[in-house]
Parts: structure tokens; C-alpha cells; sequence
């Protein structure tokens, strides 16, 4: 940590602890963290009032240490806890810097908010995600609670009390926080910019630094990943032409027709040959087609593509479809036709040796009397994989996005589940 630098101090004129005071003329009150004493620092510290039984809160930051935020040179001279009507606590750091007078370092759940007063009144409306004008910019609305203060200690620009109340209604426009505080006497305006905690850590030279917090802070901005944001650029780049060339290959990539053959039960029960067909190209990528009209019954088939007496690739494949009505609406599984896809590769002359059997049920091995038809396709581009590439490139198009959106939601989280609440 920072060494404070040399500061006067007082005796608390209600317990005589020492009390170093490090704020300038505009110190109003300094509040005793030994005794809970508020003392009137322009009436010689009398004593205003005493508070008891405080429980001094854990705190990031201590008194009297010094830090550079926004190139400015600036001292901790006061702290206030506050809490909120469901118990949520936060610290309001008063900081003082002999240049630029008093602001304000709010410390909430690891985040950190540098805010000051400001003499703009603005009309803000209490219902969540309104808009308001505020220094040249447009704001909205996060949400209006009730403050209660629990804790003071050092010095500040005003008299606060344990158990004081503000009513708080707070705008966001990342990085930057817009609120109204009301108080039984008063109206305050403050604007704030969210801070990283690391930068403030270090400014004001903790050594330990704490882990970054998990959550997200109303007003914290959201910081792509170059990595992320070049990855989404080059895929929407990709995924067009990717998609495109998916379509045309559907269309144009069906292969040329070498054999186009039924055969009936008997044959695929007993085993048959089909015709000959002639293979051109080398490495040729085939496709087989296999269709049967079959109705709530499934069929297998073993196939083996033979060139002479010489088996040369084998493939099995079935065949499956179910339908019925149950209660008033249609159901269908399977399908009627099935592909396999496999690669000769030499040219030349094939045929297919096919033997298969079928049911109509899980264990009857009765097959229904329905042929099976084949259709032998040639150099074959499978469209498939451009799909699954185009898919790739769509997720990755949209990955920063919806990093954004899902940035986005988690800010907005804590007041809405209030709100449905």
C-alpha cells in the first residue's frame, strides 16, 4: 500500500483516540472508527452525536492512502456503508485531491465507480429502462431502491449518521452511471464512470490484488476479445459463399446415373446379382440410393460390390418406416430410403452381389413383400460437409455477439429477477 503522506491529527474530544485528518477546508464531519462519535469539525469537534455496537466492515481501501486516478493525486479521507432494503452493502470512499476538491469511490461487490456531484438536475423518471438526457449523453434507467447508511469512519463533506436514508434512482450508459439521491433535507446528483479494480488496486499500491469479480456492474462496459471479434468478422466473411456452394452442390453435385434397378422380395431373400455397370474415374466418389414402399416394417440388406469373382468394397444398410394415429394425431419414424456413400478406386467394371431380410416387427423375422429399388450414382460431391462448415462459420459469425447479448443479460439480471419477484 501507498504511505500516507504526513497528515495532522486530532484527539476525539469523546474518547481521545487519534484521528488523523487529511480533507481540506470543506470538511464538515469527522466520525471516530474507535467509539462511533460524529464530531462537528467546524465547532472544534464537538461531539454530534455517538453511535455504538458498529461493526467496522472489511475494506479494500483504507484511510489515508493515496492514489492517481485520472492523472489527478487523490487521498482517502472518509468512508460510508451503505446498505439496501434487502441487506446488499456497499463502501462510498470519500477521496479528496487539493486540485480538484472531493469526489467520490464507490466500492460494490470488486467493482469500483469514480463519481463526483454535479449542479445538473435532471428529471429521471422511476420506471426501469426509461431514458433521460444527462451530460450530453442518454440514459436508462437500472433501478430506484432505498439506502440506509450503517457505517462511518474519517472525514466528510457532510454530517452522516448511522441509519440515515437516501432514496436512490440509478441510470447506466456504460461506462458511465447517472443517479438522483434524495434524503429528508435534499437533492443530489451524482455521475460516475466505472473503473477497473486492478488499475485502482495498483494505483493506490495494494500489492495483494484481489481475484476480478465474477459479476457484472450496471454501468461496466463491455469489452469484446479482439480474438473473439476478428473470429465473427472472418466467419461472416465465410458463411455466405460456404452456404452458396452447399445449395450448388445439392443441385449440381448429384453424380451421373450408372444403374437404376428393382428387385423383388425373392431375389434380396435368396441373394442376387445386379447388371454390370462401368466405372470411369479413379477414386470416384459413389452413391448409393436404396428405396422400398415399405409400411410399418423394417428391412436389412448386405451388399458387396464385386468386380469379376473378386469382392472389391462391402456395406450393409437398412430400412425402416413406422406410422400410425394415436390420440387423433398422425406419428411417423424412419424413412423409406436410405444412402450410403463409398469410393472405387479404379475404373472398370462392377456389380453388386445384394442379400438382405426384413420383419415387421422388433422380433418377427417375416419380411413384408416389398421390393427394394437402386439407384448407382458417379462422382458424387457430398453436400453434407459444406453444411456442417457453413454452420461452423455461422456459429463462429454470431459468437461475439452473442457474447454481447448474454454480457447484457447478466447486467440486467439482478434488477429484473427483483422485478419479477
Amino acid at each position: 500500500m501507498n504511505d500516507p503522506t504526513p497528515a495532522r491529527a486530532v484527539n476525539c474530544t469523546q474518547c481521545g483516540a487519534p484521528l488523523k485528518l487529511h480533507g481540506g477546508h470543506r470538511v464538515r464531519s469527522l466520525n471516530c472508527g474507535f467509539c462511533g462519535a460524529v464530531l462537528d469539525a467546524k465547532s472544534e469537534y464537538a461531539v454530534v452525536k455517538q453511535f455504538t455496537d458498529l461493526h467496522r466492515p472489511q475494506m479494500p481501501l483504507e484511510l489515508g492512502m493515496q492514489g492517481r486516478i485520472k492523472g489527478i493525486e487523490f487521498t482517502i479521507i472518509g468512508v460510508v456503508q451503505y446498505r439496501d432494503s434487502e441487506g446488499y452493502p456497499w463502501l462510498e470512499y470519500q477521496i479528496f485531491s487539493p486540485t480538484h476538491g472531493y469526489h467520490w469511490l464507490v466500492f460494490s461487490d470488486g467493482h469500483f465507480v469514480f463519481s463526483r456531484r454535479v449542479r445538473e438536475i435532471v428529471d429521471v423518471s422511476l420506471i426501469q429502462k426509461t431514458t433521460f438526457k444527462a451530460k450530453g449523453m442518454t440514459f436508462k434507467v437500472y433501478e430506484s431502491y432505498t439506502a440506509s447508511v450503517y457505517f462511518v469512519e474519517g472525514e466528510l463533506t457532510y454530517v452522516a449518521e448511522v441509519g440515515n436514508r437516501i432514496a436512490v434512482t440509478e441510470g447506466i450508459c456504460p461506462p458511465y452511471n447517472f443517479s438522483r439521491e434524495r434524503s429528508d433535507t435534499e437533492e443530489e446528483f451524482q455521475f460516475g464512470e466505472y473503473l477497473d479494480a486492478n488499475g485502482v488496486y495498483r494505483a493506490f499500491g495494494v500489492r495483494k490484488i484481489p481475484r476480478p469479480p465474477r459479476s457484472v456492474h450496471a454501468c461496466q462496459p463491455y469489452v469484446a476479445k479482439p480474438a473473439s471479434v476478428s473470429l465473427s468478422r472472418m466467419a461472416r466473411w465465410f458463411a455466405i459463399p460456404t452456404i452458396l456452394i452447399a445449395i450448388g452442390i445439392m443441385v449440381f453435385g448429384g453424380g451421373s446415373r450408372l444403374l437404376d434397378r428393382e428387385f423383388n422380395l425373392q431375389q434380396i431373400l435368396d441373394g442376387t446379382y445386379s447388371e454390370e455397370f462401368t466405372v470411369s474415374g479413379k477414386d470416384s466418389m459413389m452413391a448409393l440410393k436404396l428405396s422400398s414402399n415399405l409400411s410399418n416394417a423394417w428391412s436389412w440388406y448386405d451388399i458387396s460390390v464385386v468386380q469379376g469373382e473378386q469382392p472389391v468394397a462391402s456395406l450393409s444398410k437398412g430400412i425402416s418406416y413406422y406410422h400410425g394415429v394415436e390420440g387423433g394425431e398422425s406419428w411417423s419414424e424412419g424413412s423409406q430410403s436410405a444412402r450410403a456413400y463409398f469410393t472405387l478406386a479404379d475404373p472398370g467394371t462392377y456389380r453388386f452381389y445384394i442379400e438382405g431380410t426384413g420383419g415387421t416387427g422388433a422380433n418377427s423375422n417375416q419380411p413384408q413383400n416389398r421390393g427394394v429399388r437402386f439407384q448407382l450414382y458417379e462422382d458424387v460431391i457430398v453436400s453434407r460437409y459444406f453444411f456442417i462448415l457453413a454452420l461452423i462459420f455461422l456459429a463462429a459469425s454470431v459468437w461475439e455477439p452473442l457474447s454481447r447479448y448474454r454480457f447484457e443479460a447478466r447486467r440486467w439480471a439482478p434488477v429484473l429477477e427483483d422485478d419479477d419477484e
